[in-house]
């Protein structure tokens, strides 16, 4: 992901969690980030459909990162399919 601005609301949402969470969209959804889609799967973090009913998606940056923390909540890394410490350096 290249937009700065969509780097600093990950930032500001994900605290802590934030590098591995900007590895994890950087991999996930590349430099599309929001408009990010393949088959089912929407977004800076690829979430599928159960996962956007359950968490909340949306069009923004921070609609997605703020669903994308509270699967991440529930679930940890398990659903995704890039993890933070296989997608470090991802772009």
């Amino acid at each position: 992901m290249t937009n700065p601005r969509v780097e600093r609301v990950v930032r500001r949402v994900w605290g802590h969690h934030a590098e591995a969470a900007l590895a994890v969209a950087r991999c996930e959804s590349g430099r599309r980030g929001t408009r990010a889609a393949n088959g089912q799967f929407r977004g800076l973090f690829q979430m599928g459909r159960w996962a956007r009913r359950k968490y909340g998606h949306g069009r923004c940056a921070e609609a997605q990162a703020r669903a994308a923390q509270r699967y991440f909540l529930e679930a940890g890394w398990k659903p995704w399919g890039c993890k933070p410490w296989r997608a470090r350096g991802a772009r």
